[in-house]
C-alpha cells in the first residue's frame, strides 16, 4: 500500500495532503512546485505525451486553458503531477483545495502500525527521523530539528500545545470539520456538481450557489455503499488473480516435477542407448578379431605347405649336388637319368603344386557403415506430444449401489497433456479368452457412474487417458460386483428427473397416489439393462373405475400423460372389468377381468429375451416384445383420480414364468 500513500512529487509519505478536483493527492509543501500558468505551454499533454481528455467536471484541461489564455492572459494554476490537468487558483491560493484528512490519518496509522514509531512529517530525507513532539493545533509530528525550524515557540505558534507524538487523533480535536472557505461554519452538505463537502454559506453566497447538493450524512452512506460494492467487485477480481497466481505457481512446481521426471527418463534412455552401443562395440571387435584370426590361420597354413615343399625341393637339390661331385662315372650314369627325371617332373608340376599367390588378401573383408546410426542420433529429438501415462484408480473411492458402479481415479503425476479419460468395463460374458472391454464414458471428470448393469455380476473396469497423440496405456483393472438383485426399488418423487408432477409418496417411497384427474407417470429408481427381474403392484385404493397402468419404460418417456403414449414405454393399463396393452399410443391384447382393492399386478422383465410379461393375481395376461437396446428399463406406473398402489420388489417370478 506504500504506493497509495506516497506523494507523486517527493515520493515520500504524504504530509498534509490536499486533494485535487481530479481526485489525485499532493503534499501541501509539494504543491508549490506544481504551480504554473495557463500560457506556459502550447499543447495540452500529459507526462506520457498524449492529449488529456476532458472529464465531466467544472474544471478545464490544459488544452482548454490555452484557449482561455488567448483572451485573458496568464492564469495561476496548479498542475496535477499525476494526470497533468490544470486547476485555476482563486484568491485563497493553495488553501482553497480541501485537505485530505482521511488520507493523512491513514498515513499516520499505517506507518505507526508498521513499527510502532511516529516519524517526522517534515523531514526531507528519504528516511524521516523519529518524531519527538506533535502539535495539537497543527496536528503535525516534528523531530527536534524540524520543530526548531518549522514550529518555533514564538509569535502565533507560542500558544500551540506540543505533546508526545501519537498516531491517533488528539482527544481535544473537534469531530466536526470546518469549511475551508468559511472557517466559522461546519461542513454539512455535499456539492454533487463539484464533488466536494460544503457549508450552507457556500450554497447561499459562495461559488456553489445553485449547485445540486445532498446531505453530508446521506451522501456519506451512499458513497460508502458504492465504495463497498466496488471493493467487493475488485476484491473478487483480486481473489481470482491470487488464485490464478497460485495456479501458475502450482504449474511451476508441476513443470519442475515433470521436468525432473522426464530428465531422469531421458538419462535412462540415453544410458540404455550408450550401453547398447558399448555392447555392439564389443560384438564388432569380436567379429574383427575372428576375421583377422581366420585370415592369419590361412596364411600360416599356406606358409607351412610352402615350407614343406621347399624342404623336399632342397633335399632333391642337395642330393643332385652330391651326385655331381662324384668321380665314379659308372655310378653317376646309373642314377643320373632317374635323378634328372625326378627334377624335371618337379619342375613340370611346379605350377600345379605350388601357388605363389597368397590364399587370402591382407585387407579385412569387412566394413562398418555408421552413417545411418549417426543420422538417427542426429535426428534424435523430442516429439511434441506423447500419449498420457496410465492413471491410477482409487479403490477406496469406488462404490457399488444396487446395479450401478462408481469409479474414481487420479493421474499418477500432475501432467497437463491429458485432454480427458476413457472408462471401459468388461462383464466377462465373452465366449473367448480375449478381453471384451466396452467404452462407457469419455470425458474430463475424475469420477464416473455406470448404471443399469446386471445384478449379481462382477465387472472389470479400467481407465485410460487420451490427448491429441491418442489413448494412453490403461490403468490397473479393478473388480466390482453389483448387488444380488434383492434390493428394494423405490418410486422416485415428482421433483426428480423421472416425473413431471409432485405426486404423493409414502411408505418409504414404496406407496404412491395421484390426486390429479389427469394421468401422470412415475418411474422406479433403478434401471435394468440385463437379466430377468420381477416385481408386483398391489391396489390399495380404487374408486370411480379409473384405469391405472403398470409396465416398463425408458427414462426419456413422457411423464404428463398416460403410460404408453409414446414409443418409450410398454404397459398394461386396466380398469375394473378389462385390460389392454399399450405402446406408442396403440392398443392390443384386450382381455376381460379387471382390478379392485387388493388386486396384485405382476411384471416380469426378461431383458435377454426382449420381452415383458404381465400377471393379474398370479394369472398370466400376456407379453409384449421389447426392442434390443442398450438403454436401461425402469419400472413405470401412471395413476390418476386417487388410485393408490404399493410396489413390492426383489420377488421370485411365478413358476410358470420359468417355463415360458
Amino acid at each position: 500500500m506504500e504506493a497509495e500513500l506516497s506523494c507523486p512529487v517527493c515520493n515520500k509519505p504524504f504530509v498534509n495532503p490536499i486533494i485535487l478536483p481530479c481526485s489525485h493527492n499532493i503534499c501541501l509543501g509539494c504543491s508549490q512546485s506544481a504551480l504554473t500558468t495557463a500560457g506556459g505551454d502550447k499543447s495540452a499533454t500529459d507526462r506520457n505525451g498524449t492529449q488529456v481528455d476532458t472529464e465531466e467536471t467544472p474544471y478545464i484541461t490544459f488544452y482548454d486553458m490555452n484557449h482561455l489564455y488567448q483572451s485573458i492572459g496568464n492564469l495561476p494554476c496548479l498542475k496535477c503531477p499525476t494526470c497533468s490537468k490544470l486547476f485555476p487558483i482563486d484568491g485563497q491560493g493553495i488553501s482553497g483545495f480541501p485537505r485530505n484528512r482521511l488520507l493523512e490519518n491513514i498515513v499516520n496509522r499505517y506507518y505507526a502500525k508498521s513499527n510502532g514509531i511516529v516519524y517526522c512529517q517534515l523531514c526531507e530525507e528519504t528516511q524521516p527521523c523519529q518524531a519527538t513532539v506533535m502539535c495539537e493545533q497543527c496536528e503535525v509530528a516534528y523531530c527536534d530539528r524540524c520543530c526548531k525550524t518549522c514550529h518555533p515557540s514564538r509569535g502565533p505558534l507560542a500558544k500551540h500545545s506540543l505533546i508526545p507524538p501519537t498516531s491517533s487523533k488528539s482527544p481535544n480535536k473537534p469531530t466536526v470539520v470546518k469549511c475551508g472557505s468559511h472557517s466559522e461554519e461546519n461542513i454539512s452538505m455535499y456539492c454533487v456538481f463539484c464533488r466536494v463537502p460544503v457549508c450552507y454559506v457556500c450554497l447561499e453566497r459562495g461559488q456553489h450557489s445553485g449547485h445540486e447538493v445532498k446531505a453530508l450524512g446521506a451522501m456519506f452512506k451512499e458513497q460508502k455503499a458504492e465504495l463497498l460494492a466496488s471493493m467487493k467487485l475488485l476484491d473478487g477480481k483480486n481473489n481470482d488473480l491470487k488464485n490464478f497466481i497460485q495456479l501458475l505457481n502450482g504449474n511451476c512446481s508441476i513443470i519442475q516435477e515433470n521436468g525432473l521426471e522426464f530428465e531422469a527418463s531421458v538419462v535412462a534412455q540415453c544410458d540404455s542407448l550408450i550401453n547398447f552401443i558399448q555392447q555392439r562395440k564389443v560384438e564388432l571387435i569380436e567379429a574383427i578379431t575372428t576375421e583377422m584370426n581366420s585370415k592369419t590361420q590361412k596364411i600360416k597354413e599356406q606358409i607351412k605347405a610352402c615350407e614343406e615343399k621347399g624342404k623336399k625341393v632342397a633335399g632333391v637339390l642337395q642330393y643332385a649336388h652330391e651326385c655331381l661331385e662324384g668321380t665314379d662315372a659308372a655310378s653317376f650314369l646309373l642314377v643320373a637319368n632317374s635323378l634328372n627325371g625326378r627334377i624335371l617332373n618337379v619342375v613340370n608340376h611346379w605350377s600345379k603344386e605350388v601357388k605363389l599367390e597368397p590364399t587370402t588378401g591382407v585387407e579385412l573383408e569387412l566394413t562398418l557403415d555408421t552413417s545411418g546410426a549417426i543420422q538417427a542420433l542426429h535426428d534424435l529429438h523430442f516429439i511434441e506430444l506423447k500419449a498420457p501415462i496410465a492413471p491410477e484408480i482409487v479403490p477406496d473411492e469406488c462404490t457399488v449401489t444396487n446395479n450401478a458402479i462408481t469409479l474414481s481415479w487420479r493421474p499418477r503425476i500432475k501432467q497437463s497433456c491429458v485432454d480427458g479419460y476413457v472408462v471401459e468395463i468388461d462383464d466377462g460374458t465373452s465366449s473367448g479368452k480375449e478381453d471384451n472391454f466396452q467404452e462407457v464414458y469419455r470425458g474430463s471428470c475424475l469420477e464416473c457412474t455406470v448404471s443399469g448393469l446386471q445384478f449379481n455380476s462382477t465387472y472389470r473396469a479400467r481407465v485410460k487417458g487420451f490427448n491429441k497423440a491418442g489413448e494412453g496405456a490403461p490403468s490397473d483393472e479393478v473388480y466390482l460386483t453389483t448387488s444380488d438383485g434383492k434390493k428394494k426399488i423405490l418410486i422416485l418423487p415428482g421433483s426428480s428427473r423421472h416425473s413431471s408432477y409432485p405426486n404423493v409418496l409414502t411408505n418409504d417411497n414404496s406407496t404412491t397416489t395421484c390426486t390429479s384427474f389427469d394421468d401422470r407417470v412415475v418411474l422406479g429408481n433403478i434401471g435394468f439393462s440385463r437379466g430377468c427381474h420381477y416385481w408386483e403392484v398391489t391396489i390399495d385404493r380404487y374408486d370411480g373405475n379409473p384405469d391405472p397402468a403398470v409396465g416398463v419404460a425408458l427414462a426419456s418417456t413422457i411423464k404428463d400423460s398416460i403410460l404408453g403414449k409414446d414409443d418409450k414405454a410398454w404397459c398394461m393399463y386396466i380398469d375394473s372389468s378389462r385390460s389392454w396393452f399399450r405402446h406408442n399410443n396403440e392398443h392390443s391384447n384386450r382381455r376381460d377381468g379387471g382390478v379392485d382393492v387388493g388386486s396384485v399386478i405382476g411384471v416380469l422383465l426378461d431383458i435377454p429375451n426382449h420381452k415383458v410379461t404381465y400377471y393379474l393375481n398370479d394369472q398370466k395376461r400376456g407379453l409384449m416384445r421389447l426392442p434390443d437396446t442398450s438403454e436401461a428399463f425402469y419400472a413405470a406406473f401412471s395413476l390418476s383420480r386417487n388410485v393408490q398402489i404399493t410396489l413390492h420388489t426383489g420377488l421370485e417370478p411365478p413358476e410358470e414364468a420359468l417355463v415360458y
